[in-house]
């Protein structure tokens, strides 16, 4: 291969990879193509051991706009908070309940914090977040 080649090569796939979206299990991405109206993009190649996967972009200019967007790891409600998110674009769960995780009514909850990406809820586990 000459060095023609070699950089051409290169450049195609620098191209390339900027059409495409680096989604979470959860995530979808609003893509416009012509700024008519916007398509809902899921992530099209998994990779499971990551819980993430690529959406396939515009690859021609104009290459459009593109909200990037993740459902809630929780579901806020009247009585309480559960532990998992029914708003999913993607089939199936968006993103599992933590093992030993249920239902809380707001009575029971006493203390809230996040630490890396984990929802703590009374010392405990309760959600994991994407970011």
């Amino acid at each position: 291969m000459t060095d023609g080649e070699t950089f051409l090569l290169v450049f195609v796939l620098i191209y390339l990879s900027d059409c495409l979206v680096w989604l979470p299990r959860s995530g979808y991405a609003l893509v416009s193509y012509w700024g008519k109206r916007f398509v809902v993009r899921r992530a099209a190649v998994h990779f499971n051991a990551l819980h993430k996967g690529f959406a396939v972009l515009q690859p021609l200019p104009p290459f459009g706009t593109v909200f990037v967007g993740s459902s809630w790891p929780v579901s806020p409600g009247i009585d309480g908070l559960a532990p998992f998110s029914r708003e999913n674009p993607n089939p199936g769960q968006a993103i599992p309940p933590q093992p030993g995780a249920s239902f809380l009514s707001w009575e029971v909850i006493e203390s809230i914090r996040a630490e890396e990406n984990r929802l703590l809820i009374n010392g405990r586990t309760f959600a994991t977040c994407t970011t």
